[in-house]
């Protein structure tokens, strides 16, 4: 059995829990444990903190234990957390919808000859099927729930609903903010938005243009190409190899089975930067029969 959440929901969560089990305080002292521990050694196994530690060409101040920490926040929450859990709830989707899921590695294995060798990033990318599911993946269970506020500090905004013709005016320098998973759930552009559906993006090729997980314009997530390739990727190399199992003993490959998980453990019920799930849950988990 696997468990996708090995990874924390939450940076800060992930952190002190972290630091309880060490006996530590808080993040800073995982820091300066670590950093004293990792400079005992020349191992092979280095990390982005080595080349930071031992830059001679970086300012003392860009190694404090306060610096190391907020970038190791940083890579937690902005590259970790947000692309684990969106991959997580896709596969729990796949596993739940047999005919979907079929449907995917029909035109993984029609284009993979071989499981063991996965074709460059381009060559996924010009899969139609496999791009409907990250982008439905994407849009259901967007890494970041955050609000992404902006702020109009010379104008006032005038704002319409389309829908009902009401105006409210928004007067300048109050903070105006929208986050993805609400217009994710916009039923005027996504109908049945609960339903894990990725044929309404081969239908509509262009409703990706509804996609604000990464944000917009020039504040538009930095790591959004390395999370699409992760996507991509990840979900190509287990979906080649592995099938959903079907419960008669009888298949000869790989199968995935979901354990003891429900759609309680993947709906967001709360917004920690991250989408959180109900309290107590174990995550999305798997039976893996080789």
């Amino acid at each position: 059995m696997a468990n996708s959440n090995h990874y924390c929901t939450s940076t800060t969560a992930c952190c002190n829990a972290y630091a309880r089990n060490r006996g530590l305080s808080d993040p800073h002292e995982i820091v300066r444990e670590e950093t004293k521990n990792e400079l005992k050694t020349d191992s092979l196994s280095k990390t982005i903190f080595h080349s930071l530690i031992r830059n001679q060409n970086l300012p003392e101040a860009e190694k404090s234990d306060k610096r190391l920490a907020d970038q190791a926040g940083v890579l937690l929450g902005g590259r970790t957390d947000t692309t684990a859990s969106t991959l997580a709830y896709t596969t729990y989707h796949l596993l739940s919808n047999p005919r979907i899921l079929k449907k995917l590695r029909d035109e993984l294995i029609s284009a993979i000859l071989d499981p063991q060798d996965m074709p460059p990033l381009n060559k996924l990318e010009a899969l139609p099927f496999s791009t409907a599911i990250v982008q439905e993946g994407i849009r259901l269970h967007p890494g970041a729930s955050i609000r992404q506020e902006r702020v109009a500090l010379d104008e006032d905004l005038l704002y319409e609903d389309r829908k009902t013709g009401m105006k409210w005016l928004i007067p300048k320098g109050i903070p105006v903010g929208i986050t993805a998973p609400l217009l994710s759930r916009n039923e005027d552009i996504y109908p049945l938005p609960s339903v894990f559906r990725p044929e309404r993006f081969l239908n509509n090729p262009r409703l990706d243009r509804y996609q604000l997980a990464f944000s917009r314009g020039s504040r538009r997530c930095l790591g959004m190409p390395l999370a699409y390739s992760e996507l991509y990727t990840i979900l190509a190399s287990i979906f080649r190899k592995y099938d959903s199992y079907d419960g008669t003993g009888k298949q000869t490959g790989p199968t995935l089975e979901l354990f003891e998980t429900t759609k309680d453990d993947v709906e967001m019920v709360a917004d920690h930067v991250t989408p959180y799930v109900r309290d107590g849950s174990l995550g999305m988990r798997v039976i893996i029969r080789r």
